[in-house]
């Protein structure tokens, strides 16, 4: 795979490596592009790089991404690759970031970067490797905003409390979070040092990096506040489309499952249940030709 360093901005000048990378991957959505990067820039704090990486956008996202990088005096570095996937994406700009954690931010999405500057704080105090945070999800059909699924249980987990230090084997139930990404940090050395990669070439990639963290850290910064913004009902989505993609959370779960390094069985039943609940979903998003094998 080829890939192009376009432009580097205030690198060389910033010896001392930021708090926090954002790797931002883009596939064709010069629509939301602008919203997105300008919600990781929105803060005053010069402790933030970004990397964004266009995996082979065929819209005018590269010019966009260009005028965008004109106007900002950030650290910021912008590849440009063959259309490779958005594992491969990621893996493009976790090679070259330099932030203690890494951050993930879909291009049709947002964030509030200040709230993942204080989660990013708040791990550094208390020794954590991993951090999540609540989301919320954005209906971009009628504009309506409602906590993610998974706010029950954030509720159950952190008790009115602002935040909560545990593990997987302290609270199983966390591996029943959403297993998005973006809704967390994860300590850079952490990362390379336990050679943990997003499958290649799959859907629903987020799952066996999910189980693999989880299970390896020993202590996992709950955020309770609200930092990431899921769009939903957007033009192209993957996540919204009725396709054989679907059939890719088989694969994944199968990866996960491999790489399960924990014996707890409370942990295991937990992760099995959030992985029964995504292959049923996408059992029901399938096409109707392809229900009966799928299932």
């Amino acid at each position: 795979m080829i890939i192009e360093t376009v432009l580097i901005k205030n690198i060389e000048e910033n010896k001392k490596n930021p708090l926090i990378t954002f790797i931002v991957p883009v596939y064709n959505t010069r629509e939301y592009l602008i919203e997105t990067l300008d919600s990781i820039s929105a803060t005053k704090n010069k402790n933030i790089e970004i990397i964004i990486v266009n995996d082979g956008s065929s819209d005018e996202s590269h010019n966009t991404i260009l005028e965008w990088c004109s106007f900002k005096d950030i650290q910021l570095t912008y590849l440009k690759q063959e259309n490779s996937g958005l594992s491969a994406a990621r893996h493009s700009g976790i090679a070259i970031a330099r932030g203690e954690y890494i951050g993930f931010c879909d291009s049709d999405d947002w964030i509030d970067v200040n709230q993942y500057l204080k989660m990013a704080t708040r791990a550094i105090e208390n020794f954590c490797d991993i951090a999540i945070c609540r989301s919320v999800v954005f209906d971009n059909d009628t504009g309506q905003s409602y906590d993610f699924y998974d706010s029950w249980l954030w509720d159950d987990l952190l008790k009115n409390n602002p935040i909560r230090i545990t593990s997987g084997i302290g609270e199983p139930k966390i591996f029943r979070l959403e297993p998005n990404a973006n809704t967390r940090l994860i300590r850079r050395s952490f990362f390379l040092d336990n050679k943990i990669e997003f499958p290649n070439g799959l859907h629903y990639e987020d799952l066996p990096v999910h189980l693999q963290t989880l299970g390896l850290s020993d202590r996992v910064l709950l955020y309770g506040s609200t930092g990431y913004y899921y769009r939903v009902n957007r033009p192209g989505k993957i996540t919204g489309e009725k396709s054989e993609r679907r059939f890719d959370v088989l694969k994944s779960s199968e990866i996960a499952f491999q790489n399960l390094k924990i014996a707890n069985q409370d942990a295991k039943g937990n992760f099995l249940l959030l992985t029964v609940r995504m292959i049923f979903w996408c059992g029901e998003n399938t096409l109707n030709k392809d229900r009966n094998k799928f299932l």
